[in-house]
Formats: structure tokens, sequence, C-alpha cells
């Protein structure tokens, strides 16, 4: 009888225990969900502040962006180049010459087969189409000549074109790869030959420098960028700030160096470099001058006329 009395005390007492670890237990989830607001309790039983984090720490995304700068930054620096004449370095990036000439090509052939379709393609035998393609040969010589050091490999072997349409635009351009086009209007401009080779020294110094590599650059960085900011952050980078801070200001500058660079080249070629100066009142009358400008310089691809280097 003694026995089965101390067994049934024992089994209340162990029944007692088990209860109370249990309400124990309880109480240490549910203390555990309402710290969950403000604070955590780590594997170790410490209460922490603060949120626990994601699987993906900071310390993995501190590696992975640090990885991601440095990876960037060593193929920026990869991809300098300086620019001949002037020794200013920029960056082409994601962008090579193979896709240049494609580009250059490809609006070359545009352009010239809607001259042909409207019958204003001046033939290749014709007097100005010829001379236009003297001079503009006797530049783009002496600019693969390397003398203005920096980078010109890109200069060796290109194909020179240049073709001649009949139109009054007062105008002339350069497409990648030296392709080279001028309007009739222009060609009644000129009073010399020298004032010509000034035109054409300038569109070569586009090719030379480099310009358009550098802006299909511009682009694709802009463009990544731009979808990097719209995943991370929700946000993507104004169209207007792009062109009125970016794409419009380098198009100035742009034009400043070419006219730089384009006065040596005239000079190497051994034409008279007063030409420049010549050529650009000229242009600076026909455009009225700065008090007939409609267009603001800053919202411009081209600097105004009479700020360009005429010396």
């Amino acid at each position: 009888m003694r026995s089965s009395s101390a067994f049934s005390l024992l089994a209340r007492v162990r029944a007692l225990v088990a209860c109370q670890q249990t309400a124990n237990s309880k109480s240490r989830i549910f203390s555990v969900h309402v710290r969950h607001a403000g604070t955590y309790v780590d594997r170790q039983g410490y209460e922490h502040f603060g949120s626990r984090g994601s699987a993906w720490g900071s310390h993995t995304t501190r590696l992975v962006l640090g990885g991601a700068a440095a990876g960037s930054f060593a193929y920026y620096w990869s991809c300098r180049q300086e620019v001949p004449y002037t020794h200013r370095h920029h960056a082409i990036m994601m962008v090579s010459q193979k896709m240049e000439l494609h580009i250059g090509q490809q609006t070359f052939q545009q352009v010239t087969q809607e001259a042909t379709a409207t019958n204003t393609l001046l033939p290749q035998n014709s007097s100005a189409a010829h001379l236009v393609r003297r001079v503009g040969l006797r530049i783009a010589q002496v600019a693969a000549d390397g003398a203005g050091g920096g980078y010109y490999k890109h200069m060796q072997n290109l194909d020179w074109e240049f073709a001649v349409i009949n139109s009054p635009d007062v105008n002339a351009f350069v497409a990648p790869g030296g392709k080279v086009v001028v309007f009739s209007g222009l060609l009644r401009l000129v009073g010399s030959e020298d004032e010509l080779a000034a035109v054409l020294a300038h569109e070569v110094g586009h090719v030379l420098a480099r310009h358009h590599a550098e802006r299909m650059s511009q682009l694709n960085v802009t463009g990544l960028l731009s979808m990097l900011m719209r995943a991370l952050l929700g946000i993507s980078i104004p169209g207007a700030l792009v062109v009125l801070g970016m794409f419009l200001p380098y198009s100035r500058a742009a034009e400043h160096e070419a006219d730089a660079i384009g006065i040596r080249l005239l000079a190497k070629a051994c034409y008279d470099p007063d030409a420049n100066v010549t050529m650009l009142l000229k242009l600076n009358a026909v455009q009225g001058g700065a008090a007939g400008a409609h267009t603001p310089e800053f919202l411009s691809t081209h600097p105004l006329t009479m700020v360009r280097h005429i010396v």
C-alpha cells in the first residue's frame, strides 16, 4: 500500500514537471513571436535588436557589389584610348571596330541610295566629286601617319569613300569608317581648295578621334545604367536629362575637338591653316551670325560658329 502511494505521488510529480516544461516552451515561443517585430533570438538564445536579415546577407552583397565595381573599373581602364593631337583620354566600351565600320557602311549606302533614287548623287567622274575625293584622300593620308600620337590603329587601311550630293544645304558629314558626304551648297560657298580642305580636315578629325564609337559607348553605358537603376531602385533616368546633360554637351565638345585636330591636319597636308578662319567666317555669315541663331546653344548639337576655333 505504501509502495503504491509512493508510485502514485511520483507519477503526479512527473506530470507536473512535464506540464511546466510545456508551458515554458510555449512561453518562449510566444516571447519570440512577440519580439519578432523589433528583436530576434539567435540559436544560442541571445536577443538581438533589429532585423535578422535574409540569407543574402550584407556581407555577401558587399562582396558582389565590390567585385562588380572592380571588374567594371578594370574593363573601363582597359578600354581607354588617347585621342591624337588633343591627347584627351576616352573609353571605347562595348563597341568593336567591326561594328563601327558596319554602321558607317550602312549609313553611307543608305544616303547614296536615296540620292541616287532622287537623281541628286553626282557621278564619281564629275569635277566636283573628283575634287572632293582628291583633297579628302590627301587629308586622310596624313591623319593615318601617327604623328599626332595617341591611338590611331583604326586609321590603318580604311576604305575612304566620298560622295557629293546636289543639294542647297551648306553642310558635310562623315560616317564611321571614313565615309564622307558633301553637299553642293557647301561647295558653292568655298572659295578655294584650301577652304574645302578645312572642311574635310574637320570631318577626318571626327574619324581620327573616334567620336562615333565614343557616342555609341555612351549610349551603351547609359542604357545599362538605366536598366540597373530600374531593376534595383525602381527608377529610370529621364531621357531629357540624358540628352541635355550628356549627349548635347558631348556633341558640342566633339565639334570643338574636331576643329582642333582639323587645323593640325590642314597644316600637315600643306594647306593654308588660315583657310579655316575664312571658312568659319563664311559659315557664320550664312547662319546669320549669333543674332540670327534661332536655337540656343545648349539645345544644339554644334557650338555657335563664332565661338569655334577661328585661330
